[in-house]
């Protein structure tokens, strides 16, 4: 017996046969699809057999306008290779190859350079032999005070000690060149007489202090133990006025 589903909505009119409800109709229709997706897609595939044989799959709208591209640009590209081939072959085959590098020649031996003679030693030139040195003889301070004399000054030379005496002597001296420009005073220890041997040759000068007045002519007058400036002042005017008289007489 055959029968035909009914999707349209209504009733089945033919005589005879029942009605099935809509529900029942579409629970029909799912385990009829069902059957058949089991058989062709989910039913598991044994291992050993054979691979089924690939059907033509149903072209998709427009995939068999792009296959027929895709065919076309495949058929140029393969023309384009076969003209290259051509050129290649009239031209005389493919590009030259490169040439091959040339072999890396050998790297020369390297000559063991002769080792340096050892430099000579020079002889040693001894350093000469340092003369000794001149012993400087200390000018005689005497010269200058001769000098003043010669200038006019008169001279009043002091050799002292460290005693009360020797002090009061030293201020003497001093106050007397102070007061007087005609003077030029000096001092000088009482061990330091022979160092003024210009002057002192033939004066006995033993003790201190001692004080030498020197006139422009020479002569020279002792002045020992405690002295103050009047006496200093004194001899200096008396040496002034005895060169003055002898300088007179030579005229």
């Amino acid at each position: 017996m055959s029968f035909r589903l009914n999707f349209r909505g209504w009733a089945v009119d033919n005589a005879g046969v029942d009605q099935v409800s809509r529900p029942m109709q579409i629970a029909f229709v799912a385990v009829v699809l069902l059957a058949g997706m089991w058989f062709t897609v989910l039913k598991p595939k044994p291992a050993s057999s054979p691979a089924p044989v690939a059907t033509a799959a149903p072209v998709a709208p427009g995939v068999a306008g792009l296959t027929r591209a895709v065919d076309k640009a495949k058929a140029a590209s393969a023309t384009s290779d076969a003209t290259n081939a051509k050129i290649q072959q009239a031209s005389g085959g493919a590009a030259a190859a490169t040439p091959a590098k040339k072999a890396a020649k050998p790297a020369a031996a390297k000559t063991a350079t002769p080792a340096k003679p050892a430099a000579v030693t020079k002889a040693v030139t001894p350093a000469p032999v340092k003369k000794p040195a001149a012993v400087k003889i200390p000018a005689d301070p005497s010269t200058a005070l001769i000098n003043f004399l010669a200038k006019g000054k008169t001279v009043v030379l002091l050799f002292h000690g460290a005693g009360a005496d020797d002090a009061a002597a030293r201020k003497a001296v001093h106050q007397t060149a102070l007061k007087d420009k005609g003077v030029v005073s000096a001092y000088a220890d009482i061990s330091k007489v022979a160092d003024y041997a210009a002057i002192t040759t033939d004066i006995n000068i033993t003790t201190a202090p001692t004080i030498l007045v020197i006139g422009t002519n020479g002569k020279t007058t002792l002045l020992t133990g405690y002295v103050d400036a009047g006496v200093v002042g004194q001899a200096v005017g008396d040496a002034r006025r005895n060169a003055a008289a002898a300088a007179k007489s030579k005229k």
